[in-house]
């Protein structure tokens, strides 16, 4: 996932923070913000980010609320490995009082549900792909519905006729959740094929596989850069005549564009994120803010 979309969320969620800050009491009053993030583990990465991009909000809500002094505590969700996001959202409520949980992946965003259930307590998530409608009244998400972009490009693959589609997985734990959805949208069985770092003849496996069950798609269900690449080359290297597909947006940076150069006549749908507007005055000063403390120049493609 690109940056861009993490500044989509803040930007979407300051809002109702706004709100609850006009609320005029004659005095500033504390308000605790909980976020919980994957610090550590595989996505510390964006949870770093993340972290940068809220500590940089927390000055940006303090110098324009007249009532309220917002204090944002961090905790580490590692994706909800284990009760990791359970046992910090039980913290964040009991020992800080916070009154809005922030929460990245879907493990840790029902995780901090099921923690802050019956205390009316909000909880949104700018990360999180699957449904949360039954995870309680007071939990949101803001980032773009994995079902209906998963339903969008099965919808690509039959308009270009392919008729038989092979997933390509790479083993991460959340991804086995596509695979199912995939499955689900298609409702008839997919081949699927796992490169993992134990199977040392992909290219053998993928001819086999493509010319046995007549394959001519192929859905690369990667978790980052590295695992996309590897099913790409793969791929590539066989000249296998078939047309890619991913829920993966890795594969709309310039990154990649540089290694379709080289993989031509390659072409893969993948899902994207809406553009930003700049239509709001305090989402630019909040980026001209960012941009400033932290030495970076977020892209606002």
């Amino acid at each position: 996932m690109c940056l861009i979309h993490f500044f989509i969320g803040m930007a979407v969620w300051l809002h109702p923070i706004r709100l609850y800050a006009q609320t005029p009491l004659g005095r500033r009053e504390q308000v605790v913000i909980g976020f919980i993030l994957p610090l550590t583990g595989e996505k510390s990465e964006i949870g770093k980010a993340l972290k940068d991009l809220a500590s940089t909000l927390e000055g940006h809500l303090n110098r324009r609320s007249r009532y309220f002094n917002y204090s944002f505590v961090f905790k580490d969700g590692k994706c909800g490995e284990g009760k990791k996001a359970q046992d910090a959202a039980g913290g964040l409520i009991r020992i800080f009082h916070a009154k809005f949980i922030i929460t990245f992946c879907d493990e840790e965003t029902s995780q901090a549900a099921h923690a802050a259930r019956n205390r009316r307590i909000v909880i949104m998530s700018v990360g999180a792909l699957f449904p949360i409608k039954t995870l309680g009244t007071y939990v949101f998400r803001i980032s773009p519905s994995l079902e209906a972009g998963i339903k969008e490009l099965m919808s690509k693959m039959v308009q270009n006729g392919v008729k038989r589609l092979g997933i390509m997985y790479d083993g991460a734990p959340a991804n086995s959740r596509i695979n199912y959805l995939i499955r689900s949208v298609l409702r008839r069985k997919a081949s699927e094929i796992i490169p993992t770092p134990e199977l040392k003849d992909l290219h053998k496996e993928l001819l086999t596989r493509v010319k046995e069950k007549k394959l001519d798609g192929m859905f690369l269900n990667c978790k980052d850069y590295a695992s996309c690449a590897y099913m790409m080359g793969n791929i590539a290297a066989l000249r296998l005549p078939i047309m890619l597909f991913s829920h993966n947006p890795v594969f709309g940076t310039d990154k990649f564009h540089s290694l379709f150069a080289k993989y031509r006549p390659y072409y893969i749908a993948y899902l994207s994120y809406p553009k930003i507007t700049f239509s709001s005055p305090d989402f630019i000063s909040f980026i001209d803010a960012f941009s400033k403390e932290r030495k970076l120049n977020p892209s606002l493609r």
